[in-house]
């Protein structure tokens, strides 16, 4: 028997086929399988890396949102400071207006403390005027009606205008609580009950 025939007769049975398969299937096997099992490792990093990606992204949009949410709240609180302040000075110095004007009824003269007295309430006056322009973007519907009318009020004179600003602040401190979240179980006065927000 020659080679040819032999060959022929090995290729004919599928000898080599055969002996082609297992070599294939134990080298290259293993190393197949063990490809496959890099590449789906590699596939389920690839999902963790963009799970934590898109965690990262929410957390920092969420981290954002808080940020300004606080600072817009600490710039409302700086605004109703600033107004109350200003409202309390404006009461003040109504006050010292008030006493002035009484202590002249009693036929005492104007003194320059008088005039000052009134030249201050009307820095006030015009101070919380200003600061209400700013305030009107930041402060409630509540707190923005009082501002209002604070500023649309004629100076005046007398009791009548002491207690309108007396009203008024305290009024614009119980807005201020709601606005900020406070409640207003510690404020309160007899003609504005504490209550709980």
């Amino acid at each position: 028997m020659n080679i040819e025939a032999f060959w022929g007769a090995l290729t004919g049975t599928g000898f080599v086929a055969l002996v082609f398969g297992f070599w294939v299937k134990y080298y290259f096997g293993p190393y197949l399988e063990r490809k496959a099992t890099n590449l789906a490792t590699h596939e389920d990093i690839q999902l963790l890396i963009n799970q934590v990606r898109e965690t990262e992204r929410v957390k920092a949009d969420i981290s954002d949102r808080v940020w300004d949410r606080q600072q817009r709240w600490a710039y409302k609180r700086d605004v109703y400071r600033q107004l109350l302040e200003t409202l309390a000075n404006v009461h003040e110095q109504q006050m010292f207006v008030l006493f002035d004007e009484k202590a002249r009824e009693k036929g005492k003269a104007t003194t320059p403390e008088h005039v000052a007295h009134r030249e201050q309430l009307r820095s006030f006056l015009l101070q919380f005027r200003r600061l209400g322009m700013i305030a009107a973007v930041v402060i409630d519907a509540d707190g923005y009606k009082i501002l209002r009318e604070v500023t649309d009020e004629d100076e005046g004179d007398g009791q009548a205008a002491v207690d309108f600003y007396d009203d008024a602040l305290e009024r614009l401190m119980v807005a201020a609580r709601r606005d900020l979240g406070y409640g207003v179980e510690r404020g309160g006065s007899e003609r504005y009950p504490s209550q709980t927000c």
